[in-house]
């Protein structure tokens, strides 16, 4: 197995632009696993839900994944 690394250090913007995709990533996972089995009973359900039509949407999932969105977005636009 051959690992490629690149030469030098990554940038702290990197970090943090990378940082905030596998949070937005991991948000919009648990987004998508409530929607695709929503009919399946689940151990354990973080707080608060909203409960619409047939789903019960992850308030924390959506708020915390546009918070990151936005963060995202504020870094990019920052380095313009």
């Amino acid at each position: 197995m051959v690992l490629l690394l690149p030469a030098g250090p990554p940038s702290r913007r990197k970090v943090r632009v990378r940082a905030m995709r596998s949070f937005s990533i991991a948000h919009a996972s648990i987004i998508a696993l409530r929607v695709k089995r929503r009919d399946r009973e689940m151990r354990f359900r973080a707080r608060p839900n909203l409960r619409v039509g047939w789903c019960s949407w992850p308030l924390f999932a959506i708020f915390g994944g546009l918070g990151t969105a936005a963060a995202w977005l504020f870094v990019v636009v920052q380095r313009g």
